[in-house]
């Protein structure tokens, strides 16, 4: 039956150029797609319209489909080199373990291509090939922001409420309320759960990531930012410094960890069993 309706159908023009299509965008793309990213790039999402294209795939001689554990189902046309897929899944993985972090594609790019690789190799992988492969593999995966990891990094695939925070957080920049935090893990619609204050808030408390700076703000305590109260804080500072310090280079110091009012801090050096005044605006420990 697939054989009749190949050798009727490329006698049909509307055929042929939707043929000629398919094969030119698979080809640019390293003659490799996921078939969810070429519906994708053909801006196909009708069930109809999808079923369809799907059919026509089938009928093109030139394509076939590629079936393997690490990688999405996809379509592979003639000359498709396999092996330079498996090659760059292996550097590509290697790359980002090295880094740490999940990459933005333009860090991705800048990175892989001071490889020795990508120097091989750098005839066949032009950009849109390399974000191709990315697509392709199921041990890299792009996050919510876009960013590049490893598919079992927490920051790629976050697995509960306390994940989610950190990684809106660490996105964001800057401390928040819990209240925000909450509202950012929803616009982030990483599932079909919504978070509520009072989860987040839970979490926020016992989760060692986080630190409590001000009255319901949050920090991540790789930002630097401690816990305790102002007169601790204060106290980390001076025992670290070994020395006396001025006024404003505390208030400076504390506000880079605490989010509090400078008369606070103020009220804090007034603590005379905790601090001596020096001079004229230099502090030291008790």
């Amino acid at each position: 039956m697939i054989k009749n309706l190949k050798k009727t159908s490329l006698q049909k023009q509307s055929f042929t150029e939707t043929k000629r299509l398919l094969l030119d965008v698979i080809t640019e793309h390293g003659r490799i797609i996921a078939e969810e990213s070429l519906l994708l790039h053909l801006n196909i999402s009708d069930p109809k319209e999808r079923n369809a294209l799907i059919f026509i795939l089938h009928l093109i001689e030139e394509l076939d489909h590629f079936i393997h554990q690490n990688y999405k189902k996809a379509w592979v046309s003639v000359l498709f080199k396999e092996e330079l897929l498996h090659g760059f899944v292996s550097q590509g993985k290697k790359l980002i373990a090295e880094k740490n972090v999940p990459l933005a594609a333009e860090e991705f790019l800048e990175h892989f291509k001071k490889t020795e690789f990508y120097q091989l190799n750098k005839n066949e992988l032009t950009d849109r090939v390399i974000l191709n492969y990315l697509e392709l593999t199921v041990e890299i995966e792009k996050n919510v922001f876009g960013h590049w990891g490893l598919s079992l990094w927490k920051e790629v695939k976050p697995k509960d409420v306390g994940d989610k925070a950190y990684l809106v957080m660490k996105h964001h920049k800057k401390p928040e309320h819990y209240g925000t935090i909450t509202e950012m893990i929803n616009k982030a619609k990483f599932d079909s759960r919504s978070a509520y204050k009072e989860t987040v808030h839970n979490e926020l408390i016992k989760d060692a990531r986080f630190v409590l700076i001000g009255r319901g703000i949050y920090a991540l305590s790789e930002w630097g930012y401690k816990p305790g109260v102002v007169s601790e804080v204060i106290t980390e500072i001076l025992k670290q410094a070994s020395q006396p310090i001025s006024r404003e280079k505390i208030i400076e110091e504390v506000l880079k960890r605490r989010m509090v009012k400078k008369n606070t801090i103020l009220v804090g050096l007034s603590n005379k069993t905790l601090f001596k005044k020096i001079g004229k605006n230099a502090y030291a420990l008790a």
